[in-house]
């Protein structure tokens, strides 16, 4: 028993009648303590030299508690003397014995096996199967009311020793089971877990400290495991126009900010998250001695429908902060308590908009869990979700990705209206000193009509070649430049992150540092106009990053270009 002040009292022997000179235990109980299964050995009659020899197997026994008691003490109906049983756990709620053994036609050592009771009998065992068991040694089943089957392992991918691993099963049998990681495993035997109801406590064994002890475990946040997917989901929408029935001299522009645009009376737009939207519509009216356009704003709700669990991007840029979303209230099966997300290091209390910064490049695994309200018998409900994405290095990767996915496209309006220039430089200058201007305005801190001014602003240069001599700027561009800085420098909660990119082929160090002293350069003219350093990130990318990766110059040499990601002060 344990003290008021957290200590425990001496231990007392369970049962005389069950206790003999060799060995008993683990033993596991009924719900309602009246029932024990233990293992011990199959011989305890005789002289302890006799009887105490490694030909004298384990088994499992039962025995009833009555009147304080513990007496109809009986063998399991599998024990053996050609190998030995132990390590049971009753299920109650499944009328079920887990036990540990050796027994022939297994998968090598100990593997763990459950026996049904049915109508009175023991059923014959069954193996867990191949999924749970090794050529290793599985033991120290425990099952909770859950349904979740703990146990030992030295056979599975582990630190070292006996790990402790989890399982659950489904109609298809048993999960591949899930190691518990560092907080309760170590590189020495780890065995024996106990637990309440919802993991949230509970005792292990170890040899971590070279001896034989008990440790004690409590979680500070929820255990989640066996996630699902976390799928996309998409809202898609018709939008069109009512206000005009002679639609033959207007044209439609709809613009859904970040680059996408789209034309026509009548557009079809996917959302991949609920929020809260800002449209703009530009109509242009085409008469006969005149052309004016309308600007209407339309703010439009994505509602959170039955469907969505959650929302995370595909791909986030390094360093910058990323928006998880998350809808607790969309789950049937019980009243949502609390939602969590983890991000590598563990689930934390998440609001409905959780914003993250990652600090490595790469793919990484992020998981959402869903906690529930506990039951009649105290369970806690939990689902959780899994999803991949992608921490790309920069933001223009960031962006090149942005355009691949939401099919702004490579600029190709802006290729075509340079193709002719392009081709011009290639007879008049050399082409490696040609660079396109290009923008791409993804805040979120602007109005969707400032957006879209500031948008048309910039692309008004992306009709315009950049030249270099002897990798400096020449003053054309110098002046070119400048225009784009003064105009930057009215949007003050907004950042740059200036990319220069090359097509030249060779010395990768050499383009790298080429590209680098061009962005420095373009920098500086930044600066000067009062635009500081923590508002303008500049680098070169040499040739890394290709928009076309092709033989044919004068499409390869649309890579040389000069990018402008235009981002909130807040990302």
């Amino acid at each position: 028993a344990q003290k008021d002040s957290g200590f425990w009292k001496s231990p007392e022997l369970f049962s005389k009648e069950i206790a003999t000179i060799l060995n008993e235990g683990p033993a596991t109980f009924s719900s309602d303590g009246s029932r024990v299964f233990f293992a011990r050995n199959n011989l305890i009659e005789g002289k302890f030299k006799d009887i105490n020899v490694p030909s004298n197997t384990m088994g499992i026994y039962e025995a009833q508690l009555v009147n304080g008691a513990w007496t109809n003490i009986k063998p399991f109906p599998f024990n053996s003397p050609e190998y030995s049983l132990g390590t049971p756990a009753y299920s109650e709620y499944e009328n079920r014995l887990y036990f540990a053994a050796d027994m022939p036609g297994g998968y090598g050592g100990t593997d763990i096996y459950y026996a049904n009771y049915v109508s009175g009998e023991w059923q014959q065992p069954i193996n867990l199967g191949s999924a749970l068991n090794t050529a290793g040694n599985e033991s120290y089943p425990f099952i909770d009311r859950t349904g979740r089957l703990f146990f030992a392992s030295d056979g599975l991918p582990g630190l070292g020793g006996k790990d402790i691993y989890y399982s659950v099963e489904t109609t298809n049998g048993f999960k591949p089971p899930i190691h518990l990681g560092t907080e309760i495993n170590s590189s020495a035997d780890d065995y024996g877990l106990v637990t309440d109801v919802n993991f949230e406590m509970g005792y292990f064994s170890s040899n971590r400290k070279h001896s034989e002890d008990i440790y004690f475990f409590k979680s500070e946040m929820p255990q989640f495991g066996y996630c699902d997917t976390l799928l996309p989901h998409v809202s898609c929408f018709v939008f069109y126009d009512e206000r005009f029935t002679d639609t033959l001299h207007l044209e439609y522009e709809w613009n859904f900010g970040k680059g996408i645009r789209k034309s026509g009376y009548q557009v079809e737009h996917c959302f991949n998250k609920p929020g809260n939207y800002e449209i703009l519509l530009t109509i242009t009216h085409n008469l006969a001695d005149s052309t004016f356009q309308t600007k209407s704003v339309h703010r439009f709700t994505v509602q959170v429908d039955d469907a969505f669990i959650a929302y995370a991007p595909d791909f986030v840029s390094l360093h910058q902060k990323a928006s998880f979303i998350t809808a607790i209230e969309n789950f049937n099966e019980f009243k949502p308590r609390e939602a969590y997300w983890d991000f590598g290091k563990g689930y934390t209390p998440s609001d409905t908009n959780t914003a993250y910064t990652f600090t490595a490049a790469g793919k990484t695994l992020v998981s959402y869990g869903i906690e529930g309200v506990q039951d009649a018998y105290g369970r806690q409900p939990r689902k959780c979700y899994t999803k991949q994405l992608n921490v790309l290095e920069s933001n223009q990767h960031y962006a090149m990705e942005w355009r691949k996915e939401n099919t702004v496209g490579y600029n190709s309006i802006k290729f075509i209206s340079s193709r002719e220039q392009f081709e011009d430089s290639i007879k008049t200058r050399q082409a490696e000193e040609a660079y396109l201007l290009d923008f791409l305005v993804l805040t979120d801190s602007l109005s969707i009509l400032d957006a879209d001014a500031l948008e048309k602003a910039l692309n008004s240069f992306s009709k315009q070649l950049v030249y270099t001599t002897a990798n400096r700027l020449d003053k054309q561009s110098i002046e070119t430049i400048s225009q784009i800085a003064g105009l930057m420098e009215a949007y003050s909660s907004e950042t740059i992150a200036l990319g220069v990119h090359s097509a030249k082929r060779g010395n990768s160090r050499i383009i790298n540092e080429e590209t680098n002293q061009l962005a420095k350069d373009i920098l500086a003219i930044f600066n000067s106009y009062g635009i500081s350093k923590n508002r303008i990130q500049a680098q070169g990318y040499g040739n890394n990053l290709p928009r076309a990766e092709t033989k044919d110059k004068k499409i390869r040499y649309r890579n040389n270009r000069i990018e402008f990601i235009i981002l909130s002060k807040s990302n």
